[in-house]
């Protein structure tokens, strides 16, 4: 897929959210141009990727990449125990730190044994169930400043999804995103904006680690 293909992608992923099916014309300046509820909006895409570093110094994207790698290994496993099918597993962190690909097992096997316990002395029909993390029993999750996990309950026979909250990453208040905002706001400027009811600025957040059906989203309008 080429980059503008991706970027198209993005904006009908948008629009489908607003529920505005429309017609979007490709440009280049802006991105693109699309005409909604009688207006005609000039659209600008900006992908956005942090550059920030977990408190041990690694670069958020690896420790994205090693989450993810990390639920998809959960949502495998936990499938195994006909208990836990159906059930969505969030993990809440304290800090971001890269957890090694050697130690994912091990993790695995301490977040599964927290559940199996919690959810077999659970009520019939339980919706959801918060377990704190004792860092002196579950070694590893405490060394990853791993504090709570959470589940729901969905009533399905399958496993939906697993993913984390980290509260040491502020998103939309990242500089990198402040930037961004304001190179585009630059060049704006220099648009034939006369030819347009209004300019928005998309930006597709694509270092967010967070369980997720959709694209996380921050539109600006310049």
């Amino acid at each position: 897929m080429s980059r503008k293909d991706r970027e198209q992608s993005y904006l009908q992923n948008f629009l489908e959210l607003l529920g505005e099916p429309t017609q979007i014309e490709a440009g280049e300046a802006p991105d693109f141009i699309v005409d909604l509820r009688g207006k005609k909006i000039g659209v600008e895409i900006t992908e956005y990727h942090s550059s920030l570093k977990g408190i041990d110094g690694k670069p958020r994207r690896a420790i994205e990449e090693s989450l993810d790698l990390l639920y998809k290994i959960l949502k495998r496993e936990t499938s195994k125990y006909f208990e836990l099918r159906g059930i969505d597993g969030y993990l809440d962190s304290k800090d971001m730190i890269l957890i090694p690909k050697r130690e994912h097992r091990e993790v695995v096997n301490e977040i599964i044994q927290l559940t199996l316990e919690r959810t077999r002395r659970a009520d019939k029909g339980w919706k959801s169930i918060e377990i704190e993390v004792n860092p002196q029993k579950s070694r590893l999750l405490g060394k990853y400043s791993v504090e709570k996990i959470r589940l729901y309950n969905t009533g399905c026979q399958y496993p939906i999804k697993w993913g984390g909250v980290d509260a040491s990453f502020i998103g939309l208040e990242e500089t990198e995103l402040i930037d961004s905002i304001r190179r585009k706001i630059t060049k704006a400027k220099n648009y034939r904006k006369e030819a347009l009811n209004e300019l928005w600025l998309l930006i597709p957040n694509l270092s967010d680690f967070l369980p997720k059906k959709l694209t996380r989203w921050a539109k600006c309008v310049i």
